[in-house]
């Protein structure tokens, strides 16, 4: 098999337009990749001049232990010995692990991943709540982000228990070394602070529920978690009143990433009827 090195995208143009007809997210995750300025290389695959696959390569600042893998091949004639032989030749090429995050369109990469040390680590369900008027939650129990954010001692109290539940849900695929102004950015970016709640216990944060908007229609709820497990109750409570201020403000959804490696974000799914919108699976090599 021939390997183009960093091809240029004349070489890869037409390849692209033929294996992403119809996927045009796929397209834009790609190219977002080869011109990301954490880009570590992109490569094009061939058989006898032919395009067969077209990978690239970059990392994250958010998870530095990893190199993150595209791959691009035609779904009606890729074959699992070529696959297979892209896999070896890229892992060869790194000394980090590597990284996938897959979708259904990938069902042959999916089976042979697993068989050539890549186990999965997680899979991922977008999923919708849509907002009910018969929810009910005890207000009296939470407060919003605003209200406590010039608070010094349950503000910092509200970070630390961000970085501390974001940390122990992604242990397969570790977060970087980042000092506490740098949580506070991440979890700032965003936000929508007066619909986004936390619950206090003797001076400190032990439960928060974090709304980000989506699009003009939809929020998005991201971190969630709680102090211990006597304390997931919070969350059911937290959402509710969510989903009781989409209601009054108009918005149609409350769209979550559930992770298969977060229990807080699972024990959210009790709370309300919820569809499926759309399904990941992430792998990353031993």
């Amino acid at each position: 098999m021939e390997v183009v090195q960093n091809p240029s995208k004349a070489q890869y143009s037409h390849f692209f337009d033929e294996v992403f007809r119809g996927c045009e997210d796929l397209r834009l995750e790609m190219e977002a990749s080869v011109n990301s300025k954490t880009n570590q290389g992109s490569f094009l695959f061939r058989n006898k001049s032919r395009a067969v696959a077209f990978a690239s390569t970059h990392t994250s600042a958010w998870h530095p232990h990893c190199i993150y893998v595209r791959l691009a091949y035609k779904w009606s004639t890729a074959d699992q010995v070529s696959l297979v032989n892209v896999l070896k030749y890229i892992q060869e090429v790194y000394t980090k692990p590597l990284f996938f995050l897959l979708d259904d369109r990938f069902s042959l990469l999916q089976s042979i991943l697993p068989e050539n040390g890549f186990p999965m680590i997680r899979k991922t369900e977008i999923i919708r709540f849509k907002p009910a008027g018969e929810l009910r939650a005890n207000e009296k129990t939470f407060r919003t982000v605003s209200e406590i954010k010039n608070d010094p001692i349950l503000e910092s109290s509200f970070v630390h228990l961000c970085k501390r539940t974001y940390t122990v849900t992604h242990l397969a695929n570790p977060v970087a070394e980042l000092q506490a102004e740098e949580w506070r950015s991440v979890i700032y970016d965003g936000l929508l602070e007066t619909y986004s709640y936390v619950a206090e216990r003797d001076g400190a944060i032990i439960g928060f529920s974090l709304l980000y908007e989506a699009d003009s229609s939809g929020w998005e709820l991201g971190w969630v978690g709680v102090d211990a497990d006597e304390s997931m109750y919070l969350l059911e409570g937290m959402l509710k009143k969510q989903l009781e201020d989409a209601l009054n403000e108009g918005t149609t959804f409350i769209e979550k990433e559930v992770d298969s490696t977060c229990p807080y974000s699972l024990r959210l799914k009790r709370v309300s009827d919820y569809e499926v919108t759309e399904i990941f699976y992430a792998y990353r090599s031993t």
